[in-house]
């Protein structure tokens, strides 16, 4: 999306299943793990000079898991750089 100021934003959503077909060591070797894990995003840019652009975004991990020890939370915030040629 194009904001005031020559601004752009975009989010994003990602939802990944993953079933893990053998029994997890963790666990004892009883379950199978299964992990749900959601990922959001975030981000805002401005062009600041012709071909380069500078960003701002977020990213926040939720995973889950049947085994507790893979269970996590992550946020990332960041800055990048690009130069398109």
């Amino acid at each position: 999306y194009v904001l005031p100021w020559e601004f752009r934003a975009g989010v994003s959503y990602q939802h990944v299943h993953t079933t893990y077909h053998h029994p997890n060591f963790r666990d004892g070797f009883s379950d199978r793990r299964v992990n749900n894990t959601q990922i959001y995003q975030a981000s805002l840019s401005r062009e600041v000079m012709p071909g380069l652009d500078a960003t701002l975004y977020y990213t926040l991990t939720d995973a889950e898991s049947n085994v507790k020890d893979f269970d996590f939370d992550r946020s990332v915030y960041g800055f990048s750089l690009t130069y398109r040629f």
